[in-house]
């Protein structure tokens, strides 16, 4: 995914631009990017959301999804799509036992409210910790957050781009099996090719 606009992080890892770690020990940088401050100062938070959600629109196109968790950053993220008048498709992750019902029930609500389609994926953390699959994933994605996994899992099966928490903070190429994978977590965003 190449980013148009300068406002976005970037990052390497051994000098290599979107890298990935050898060894535990490789160093990490963090490139801030190009800040134009007169647009911020006379910006404001409101119009800085509203832009956030038009250049990931841009990014993505119509055909992404949205990751509701019934907390405050993805409403914040899906009142912005639709300041703008994007209408996204979007998704909730329950845990196998009801879990994580109160936020899924705050998801269900909030999708009603504002008028937005909601699908409910259901997951059973346990099995796919014990089966091997998120110890196998997550060397694929050299990832060790069973929170992370779970979630990467889901998009990858849904077969399109998604958003959750809606900004883009950081991005690395992944190669998958079959499929190749822009990830962009942080708050993350996750892109299937």
């Amino acid at each position: 995914m190449n980013f148009t606009h300068d406002n976005h992080l970037t990052y390497t890892i051994g000098g290599r631009k979107w890298g990935h770690r050898t060894n535990s020990y490789e160093p990490f940088k963090l490139v801030v990017g190009k800040i134009d401050h007169d647009h911020y100062r006379t910006s404001s938070y409101q119009n800085e959301l509203r832009r956030t959600a038009d250049l990931v629109y841009q990014d993505l196109g119509k055909d992404f999804v949205l990751f509701l968790s019934g907390g405050t950053d993805s409403e914040i993220v899906a009142r912005n799509f639709l300041s703008i008048g994007i209408k996204p498709h979007c998704y909730c992750i329950k845990f196998k036992d009801d879990y994580n019902i109160s936020d899924v029930n705050e998801a269900i609500d909030l999708a009603k409210e504002l008028d937005i389609p909601l699908s409910i994926i259901d997951f059973d953390v346990k099995d796919f910790l014990y089966s091997g699959h998120a110890e196998e994933f997550g060397q694929k994605l050299q990832c060790t957050q069973i929170t992370y996994l779970m979630v990467y899992y889901s998009i990858l099966k849904i077969g399109m781009p998604a958003v959750m928490g809606g900004e883009v903070l950081l991005k690395r190429n992944i190669n998958t099996t079959p499929s190749t994978c822009t990830i962009v977590s942080g708050k993350m965003k996750i892109a299937v090719r």
